[in-house]
């Protein structure tokens, strides 16, 4: 029999508070947000991961979930996909670059897909839909589903890497 994948929980609009999606994620087995993101923010000058992701208030104003409250989180996720701009960005240091990836890396997940740079929202829902499909339903691994998704998109696009190729993976 099939492993059946459980209903998603959206935090959409006025539900996608900081709160809210810190209680969600602690159970979740795959985050996906789908939001705006910063490489620059931090919360105080002696933290060493930046950025965050822009999320709301819940009364229709901005709130931002940053990299170094994620880190402090105790989550299980197998997978967190990052479907906003420059979500692979941070601090340089010599172990590498400490921002939302390492983040989310240090609270537990298992791998993490972000972005160098800025994305095309309508490219990224082409992305993220042909990475889900090969994940879930033809069963290929994460690297694998992301390389055949972001490849599908090169071969519509060849003469645009930056449409495409902002994608990268990191973790297991």
């Amino acid at each position: 029999m099939a492993k059946r994948i459980p209903e998603p929980t959206l935090l959409t609009g006025e539900k996608g508070t900081v709160e809210a999606v810190k209680q969600a994620a602690s159970n979740a087995s795959i985050l996906h947000f789908a939001c705006h993101g910063s490489a620059e923010t931090r919360i105080s000058r002696d933290s060493v991961f930046e950025g965050g992701l822009c999320l709301t208030n819940g009364e229709g104003d901005e709130e931002m979930l940053y990299a170094d409250e994620i880190q402090k989180l105790d989550l299980k996720a197998n997978l967190v996909f990052l479907s906003a701009c420059q979500t692979g960005k941070g601090a340089e240091r010599r172990e590498g670059v400490i921002g939302l990836s390492r983040a989310f890396l240090g609270a537990g997940v298992t791998s993490v897909i972000a972005t160098h740079w800025d994305i095309n929202d309508y490219i990224t829902q082409e992305i993220v839909s042909d990475f889900y499909t090969n994940l879930l339903d033809k069963k290929k691994e994460k690297a694998e589903a992301l390389r055949q998704a972001m490849l599908k998109q090169r071969n519509a696009h060849p003469d645009k890497p930056e449409l495409w190729g902002a994608f990268f993976l990191i973790g297991k």
